[in-house]
């Protein structure tokens, strides 16, 4: 193989993201997060997806909102997503560039992982909290440490997409409460690459802490992917905050 280059997050990968999460049912995951918004908030007219990466989930979510933006930190993500979704912008989430107020924010598949320090996450909160109408909510899952000693059974294999091959690696570390997930993926002839993403497990009680720092409240605390309530052994908690009074 020939000397790897270090890629920013999602640069190559997302040539390959789709078989990566070739798993995931969009339309399920839309309507589960259609069905959590609608008991708090009837009809949002303005809407924004953080981390929306290719845009597989926003593409389900924008038919149901008049106006609808999806925003990642990676412009190549957001990129390959091509022109089925409508508004598109390139950002960090801990900087929200937005002058408009949104009455619905959304976020999947643990993209607040990525934020790898409290002060990083607090920020996330303090702006979300400034781009909320008054009685907007933003709804978000997480991933809790149960969740990464699972994945660490499938997230260390050797495959091939057509001509590109990928080898994976995963690791947890309980001290730092840091996941990594290396992607080693060689083009041939056009290079290899190895990108690693770090998210940090933050405990389930930090959140609330920080929430209340935030002046935000949370308005429900499920597993995600159901409607029973979660707890500090849940696998992934799909949060659902607003504004306090």
């Amino acid at each position: 193989m020939p000397a790897l280059e270090k890629a920013k997050n999602y640069d190559q990968l997302f040539h390959i993201y789709d078989h990566i999460m070739r798993n995931v049912n969009y339309s399920h995951w839309a309507s589960y997060i259609i069905q959590i918004s609608k008991k708090f908030v009837k009809n949002p007219v303005q809407v924004l997806e953080i981390g929306s990466g290719n845009c597989k989930l926003a593409n389900q979510l924008q038919r149901h909102f008049n106006f609808f933006i999806a925003s990642d930190y990676s412009f190549r993500m957001l990129q390959s997503a091509g022109n089925r979704t409508k508004h598109k912008v390139c950002l960090d989430m801990t900087s929200l560039p937005f002058l408009n107020k949104f009455d619905l924010i959304i976020s999947a598949f643990d993209s607040i992982n990525y934020l790898t320090s409290v002060k990083k996450l607090s920020l996330l909160f303090r702006e979300v909290r400034s781009v909320l109408s008054e009685k907007g909510i933003f709804t978000f899952d997480v991933s809790l440490e149960s969740n990464s000693y699972k994945y660490l059974k499938d997230g260390n294999r050797i495959y091939k997409i057509k001509n590109i091959k990928v080898q994976q690696s995963s690791s947890f570390n309980p001290s730092t409460r840091v996941h990594t997930n290396k992607f080693i993926i060689d083009f041939k002839a056009n290079g290899s690459y190895i990108e690693v993403h770090k998210q940090k497990i933050f405990s389930f009680d930090t959140y609330f802490e920080i929430f209340q720092k935030s002046k935000l409240k949370v308005l429900d605390c499920l597993n995600a992917f159901t409607f029973e309530e979660g707890n500090k052994n849940s696998d992934r908690i799909q949060f659902v905050i607003t504004k306090t009074g």
